[in-house]
């Protein structure tokens, strides 16, 4: 596993209007109540509240598990992917999207504790910490 600071290739953009309320790195899992590794950021926020790309790309997945319920993952420049998690709806199943656009709206679907947005943002294997870049 690696991890990864450097500048984006791209302009990109906060994807939901929320306050951090659990980091990248080791925490104690709120369900699960062990301390396991957290491969994104939570961003408290209202249901309902739009969850937009953080970059421009293009949609490669939306789907729904247990773990992240609804979810949408866009592949951007350069091998850059993000990942929008326990979404309550999805705005946008295919095609291209634009920095800024509105593609789903924040929810508590899957094994979530309250709303939030789950964002991940990854360059290859590696993982990189959104709290960097937003």
């Amino acid at each position: 596993m690696s991890y990864d600071y450097s500048a984006l290739p791209f302009k990109y953009t906060s994807p939901v209007k929320g306050v951090t309320s659990s980091g990248f790195g080791y925490r104690e899992h709120p369900i699960q109540n062990e301390v396991k590794y957290h491969y994104g950021t939570d961003f408290a926020a209202n249901t309902g509240e739009k969850v937009c790309a953080f970059a421009d790309g293009t949609i490669y997945a939306i789907g729904e598990n247990d773990s992240y319920g609804k979810y949408v993952i866009i592949d951007h420049d350069d091998g850059y992917r993000t990942l929008y998690a326990h979404c309550s709806k999805h705005l946008k199943g295919s095609g291209k999207v634009k920095r800024g656009e509105a593609i789903a709206l924040v929810g508590e679907t899957g094994a979530a504790t309250g709303p939030h947005l789950h964002f991940e943002l990854m360059k290859g294997q590696t993982y990189l910490n959104p709290e960097f870049y937003i």
